[in-house]
């Protein structure tokens, strides 16, 4: 988890830098996390402090070359692909595939 949230972020950011110029953005995405409590994942939520703090210290050190660095921090998303894996676990392979 923290080489996944931390570690390849901050990487895959230092590499990019390098070829931003004056008045670029860069979007980070955080996580609403960063700012709760959550029992049972705290790994996963101290990642995203992690890299909420790093976005906005990297706006800071980015500031005069005027590269602006933006954390964005959506809620929970529940996308449409967890209900229907769910219908798909009740679903046996036989009801699908059908043998010639």
């Amino acid at each position: 988890m923290i080489d996944l949230n931390c570690k390849a972020a901050v990487d895959i950011t230092m590499i990019v830098l390098k070829y931003m110029n004056r008045n670029a953005r860069m979007l980070e995405t955080c996580f609403a996390a960063a700012f709760k409590r959550l029992p049972g994942f705290n790994v996963y939520a101290v990642s995203k402090v992690f890299l909420y703090s790093f976005s906005r210290s990297l706006g800071c050190k980015l500031f005069p070359r005027h590269i602006k660095v933006t954390a964005v921090c959506p809620n929970w998303v529940k996308p449409e692909f967890i209900q229907f894996a769910k219908i798909l676990k009740t679903i046996k392979p036989s009801d699908i595939f059908h043998s010639p």
